[in-house]
């Protein structure tokens, strides 16, 4: 046999080795963008509906909803859903779950709120967040700012509650500026997810109104 002939074989070999191993690398990355996306929707499908820049609790969320439970995310200062204060006070709001249907405790998987305030009318006082779950603080252009509390459990048995359960805390100033009138403290945004994130629980909120009156009243 010509030696040269058998030189084109391993050549021509060579060559079909390479454009192989092309073909596999590139299948493998296709696959692997494949599960990427693949992974990523099902994240966007399984969330409690996500928090963008003006959320809106009234659109319908992805997840269906569990009827076997039902929830009041509740604020109060002072123990009331109302309050009358002057420039420079202070309001500490507080955030319980309650179960509506039942006085029973209660098992969820995931809770999320966001507490929505005036910064035009109120000031955080630093350091005055309480919570034993996640929180942060996001200030938007237009003056809101809202305080995120949320948890999910890592198993599907999730967090056992007791009634009227003490979520979270913290405690605003009024503005020495604040015009007399009427102002709102409010849940934005709040789900409640059943086991393992697969249902959404019926929630209601309850909010704080602060009444500012005049130094001179």
């Amino acid at each position: 046999m010509d030696p040269n002939d058998t030189r084109k074989t391993a050549d021509n070999a060579a060559v079909r080795k390479k454009k192989i191993g092309i073909k596999k690398k590139s299948v493998f990355l296709a696959v692997a963008v494949g599960i990427i996306v693949f992974v990523a929707a099902l994240l966007a499908a399984g969330s409690l509906g996500g928090r963008g820049d003006d959320p809106d609790p009234g659109v319908p969320v992805l997840l269906p909803e569990d009827d076997s439970m039902s929830f009041e995310f509740n604020l109060t200062a002072s123990g009331k859903h109302s309050v009358t204060v002057a420039p420079g006070d202070t309001v500490t709001v507080l955030f319980r779950l309650y179960r509506t249907d039942t006085d029973a405790d209660f098992s969820v998987y995931a809770v999320q709120n966001e507490i929505e305030f005036d910064t035009g009318v109120f000031e955080l006082v630093e350091d005055s967040i309480s919570c034993r779950y996640t929180v942060s603080v996001h200030s938007y252009e237009d003056g809101r700012c809202r305080i995120y509390m949320n948890t999910f459990s890592t198993s599907p048995s999730g967090f056992v509650y007791t009634q009227g359960a003490e979520f979270g805390s913290f405690t605003l100033r009024v503005k020495d500026d604040v015009p007399p009138g009427t102002y709102q403290i409010a849940s934005m945004n709040y789900k409640m997810s059943a086991s393992g994130g697969r249902a959404l629980y019926a929630s209601t909120s309850k909010d704080v109104e602060v009444e500012v009156k005049s130094i001179n009243n």
